[in-house]
C-alpha cells in the first residue's frame, strides 16, 4: 500500500524548528492540504511531498516544494490581485 504526505519543518511558539506530518489522500489534495496549513497562520520553513510503500518502509518519492511560488498563490487565491 502507497501512503502520501507532507513533511516540514515549521515555527511554533515552544519550538522554532519543529517537524510535522500531514497524511493526503492523493497527490490532487496536497494543494488544498497546504494551503489549510497557511490558513491556521503556520510559518512554514520547509515542506516536501513524500510517497512511502507503507509495507516495506521504502521511500518512493521525496521532493521538496517551493515555499515561494505556493505562498504566493495562497495570497493570490484569498486575496485577488491587489
Amino acid at each position: 500500500m502507497i501512503e502520501e504526505r507532507i513533511k516540514g519543518y515549521a515555527v511554533f511558539d515552544d519550538n522554532p524548528n519543529k517537524q510535522f506530518c500531514w497524511k493526503i489522500a492523493n497527490l490532487c489534495a496536497l494543494k488544498g492540504a497546504i494551503f489549510r496549513l497557511f490558513k491556521k497562520g503556520w510559518v512554514i520553513k520547509a515542506l516536501y511531498y513524500e510517497k512511502i510503500d507503507t509495507i516495506t518502509g521504502e521511500v518512493i518519492e521525496n521532493t521538496r516544494l517551493d515555499l515561494t511560488s505556493l505562498t504566493k498563490e495562497y495570497i493570490y487565491s484569498t486575496h485577488g490581485n491587489k
